[in-house]
């Protein structure tokens, strides 16, 4: 009888744990890419061949205006423009 309350509480800790990794991750999918380039980043941007200028039109072209998607399907763009990022 023991045996089957512990078995039922560790199946309830081990499915919260999961909903909750998936929720975690969902939330880093939805933000990544929303945040300023860090200076690695940009320093990779540089050794590829783009100047400072180009790194700026690079980040607000292809990584701020990126679509996410929301829960219910519909997209959400980012807030944060180039120039916060200075």
């Amino acid at each position: 009888m023991v045996d089957a309350i512990v078995g039922g509480v560790i199946m309830v800790v081990a499915t919260t744990s999961l909903f909750l990794a998936i929720d975690v991750a969902e939330r880093a999918m939805n933000s990544s890419g929303r945040y300023c380039l860090s200076e690695s980043e940009k320093i990779t941007l540089s050794r590829a061949g783009l100047s400072e200028g180009e790194v700026d039109i690079f980040w607000s072209q292809n990584l701020r205006n990126a679509p996410t998607h929301l829960d219910n399907g519909d997209p959400a763009m980012s807030a944060m423009s180039a120039q916060e990022c200075e």
